[in-house]
């Protein structure tokens, strides 16, 4: 199943950027992969020009080690929050 497809989302540096959609339309699941908590299966994400989170080896992709993963994960800084609305 394809959850997400198609996505190109460029930021720059110190702005805020917000994700609106409804329901299941993949704002969690984009989060969760730009933070490497989710692993995807296809596409890249990349980091001032850098691939994050896969290496291409030998023609394999193969997900860098953990300690390289929580190293990026301290550089973007994600807060989550949560709104109950009635």
């Amino acid at each position: 199943m394809e959850v997400l497809k198609g996505i190109d989302l460029s930021m720059q540096r110190g702005n805020v950027v917000t994700l609106i959609g409804s329901s299941g339309s993949g704002k969690t699941t984009l989060l969760r992969c730009v933070n490497l908590l989710e692993e995807f299966q296809g596409g890249q994400i990349t980091l001032d020009g850098e691939s994050i989170g896969y290496s291409d080896v030998g023609g394999k992709r193969v997900r860098h080690p953990e300690r390289v993963i929580a190293q990026h994960r301290a550089m973007t800084g994600m807060a989550f929050q949560q709104f109950n609305l009635f």
